[in-house]
């Protein structure tokens, strides 16, 4: 999960609403067609805009490949869930974040890093390589350009 958000700025609640139907590992793309609520229930994106297809690294690729084969997911269907629970079910976002997400920072130290944090790296990483604003926006998810410069802003401060 933690590579997934990383490098595509995917949301929680995206991540955690991915099946195996979503991703197309040998053309390397992800698409993003549902989002699982902290309550537990499947919805849409948060916006029209938030129903995108993108590339993805060929490494991230291969590592999610390995991921849905090691775990037996692609025998369950395009339905079947990337990433679940132990016992299959979907993620419990408040479950996820104690038994994976805090030990995880914990261990290296970063104490205050959230999942969201990855977004926002995806996002000042998408300002260093010289994005768009509009391609960051699509790559983002964002209905509204100026949620986008919100981000760019916050991540540019301090760039020539």
């Amino acid at each position: 999960m933690v590579w997934v958000g990383a490098l595509t700025g995917l949301r929680w609640s995206e991540v955690a609403g991915l099946t195996v139907g979503c991703l197309d590992v040998d053309a390397g793309t992800l698409t993003v067609r549902r989002q699982l609520a902290r309550g537990g229930a499947f919805a849409p994106p948060k916006s029209r805009a938030g129903n995108r297809t993108l590339a993805i690294p060929h490494g991230l690729a291969a590592k999610l490949a390995r991921h849905i084969r090691d775990l037996g997911h692609d025998t369950d269907g395009p339905d079947a869930l990337v990433f679940r629970s132990p016992r299959g079910a979907p993620l419990h976002y408040g479950a996820w974040r104690a038994r994976v997400w805090q030990p995880a920072v914990e261990r290296v130290g970063l104490h205050r890093v959230t999942f969201h944090d990855l977004r926002r790296t995806n996002a000042t990483i998408l300002v260093a390589e010289r994005v768009d604003v509009k391609t960051a926006q699509n790559l983002l998810g964002h209905a509204d350009l100026w949620t986008t410069l919100a981000i760019y802003a916050r991540a540019s401060r301090g760039r020539p």
